[in-house]
């Protein structure tokens, strides 16, 4: 839970925290084992904190233990998001809560420009990633103009990819 409730950033901004809790503090784990902890919760479905702390549970106290150290990640979180829902929705209607979200709305497209901007600046280096990333633009615009099943256009864009792949080898 002290991990849940002071990991702020997100699974990656988090790392840092959690391996000195995991590995320094409690010496639960060592450094080769929190490495392939990294591995793994990256590997598998499902945000890297709840995966963490389900290997470490688990490493520590087996099934029960994956149980409760995944639920201990997760209660503070959604007891935070579940409080500002409550006062949200009872505050929603006053002048100032409204000029707080409509405050908050720029910050956020501000946010994920800023990470699609450095993300195309990453892509760009790279000539396959820059026809990765127009098939990533060309299944959007068909995922949203023609309807089209998202599953198959996964499967599509996949075998694309790995002809382009096998093109430009």
């Amino acid at each position: 839970m002290k991990i849940g409730v002071l990991s702020i950033g997100g699974g990656y901004a988090s790392l840092p925290y959690i391996q000195s809790i995991i590995v320094q503090e409690k010496g639960w784990l060592d450094t080769n084992t929190y490495a392939d902890l990294l591995t793994i919760s990256q590997m598998t479905p499902g945000p890297l904190a709840i995966n963490s702390a389900s290997f470490v549970g688990m490493k520590v106290g087996g099934p029960i233990g994956a149980v409760v150290a995944t639920v201990g990640n997760v209660l503070p979180s959604l007891c935070i998001v579940l409080l500002f829902s409550m006062i949200y929705y009872k505050y929603k209607n006053l002048n100032g809560v409204q000029l707080v979200m409509k405050a908050i709305r720029p910050v956020v497209v501000a946010l994920i420009v800023s990470v699609a901007y450095s993300l195309v600046m990453m892509l760009t280096n790279n000539e396959r990633m820059i026809y990765q990333f127009l098939l990533l633009i060309i299944c959007f615009i068909i995922v949203r103009m023609k309807k089209v099943n998202t599953l198959l256009i996964i499967f599509g864009a996949g075998i694309l990819n790995m002809c382009l792949m096998y093109l430009m080898s």
